[in-house]
């Protein structure tokens, strides 16, 4: 048999213990676990972000994969503790719709029973360490995710509030979700989005002329701002050789509207 494979996605950094704490709790019941970290720099308490991060990220894993994911601001509230079985791959973390745009349509989802998974010496403060590491070390080492609690309806858990696009008599309106490390801006408009417009757009960003979509960021002259859709299959507005979020300033910040027009001809 392979190695099972645990990733872990958290707004926690690696400045403090919290990271290795949590691959331990994997390691004290899998030790055979191969341990990856997809990212630990979501910005605090953003469970939009981590959401689309951990999307992104799930499908570049192999078949079986444990994904740990813990953005929880609502730790040690009544919110749920959640496994859900994706079929080619697991997700575990909080109810507050961190899981939600990575799992598939027809997972099982399994919420855990807290007076097996929340008792003892449990902190009121870090789930990450005390139940969902140690339920993804015992998925790693053989559990099923259908041992672990009790099913529920894809429909009762917590869903994320993603924006959505305004289709208007000329394009579409969106707006920026945020920025990435580089300051491209990742909008909420998406490549399918996009190509229903048919032939060639022009964006706007913030009442900045952005102009036609790019293919790469080296399309154009450093210092120019451009779009394109990138990896994430989303638009994202960029700088050439530079920070487009900067660039912008305070212009451009999460929730600025950006538009889609359709080019005349």
């Amino acid at each position: 048999m392979s190695r099972p494979i645990v990733t872990f996605l958290t707004d926690f950094s690696t400045r403090d213990e919290y990271v290795g704490a949590m691959k331990g709790a994997v390691l004290t019941r899998c030790r055979d676990a191969t341990l990856v970290d997809i990212t630990h720099e979501i910005e605090p308490g953003q469970v939009t972000r981590g959401a689309l991060a951990l999307a992104a990220a799930v499908g570049h894993f192999p078949v079986g994969t444990i994904h740990v994911a813990v953005v929880d601001p609502g730790v040690g509230s009544a919110r749920n503790a959640l496994v859900i079985d994706c079929a080619d791959y697991v997700l575990v973390g909080p109810d507050n719709g961190l899981l939600m745009l990575a799992r598939t349509p027809e997972a099982n989802a399994y919420v855990l029973d807290r007076s097996e998974h929340f008792a003892g010496d449990v902190s009121a403060t870090f789930h990450g360490r005390d139940v969902f590491a140690p339920i993804a070390g015992r998925i790693a080492a053989g559990a099923t995710p259908a041992e672990l609690g009790s099913r529920v309806p894809l429909d009762s858990l917590v869903a994320v509030d993603l924006p959505k696009p305004q289709v208007t008599q000329t394009g579409l309106v969106g707006e920026v979700m945020y920025a990435d490390h580089f300051g491209n801006l990742v909008t909420n408009l998406s490549r399918d989005d996009i190509g229903a417009l048919g032939g060639t757009v022009a964006v706007t960003i913030a009442e900045t002329d952005i102009g036609p979509l790019r293919r790469t960021y080296a399309d154009a002259a450093v210092g120019v701002l451009i779009a394109l859709i990138g990896s994430n299959d989303r638009l994202e507005v960029a700088l050439v050789g530079g920070s487009a979020g900067n660039h912008l300033s305070g212009r451009a910040a999460p929730g600025a509207q950006v538009r889609v027009e359709r080019c005349a001809g």
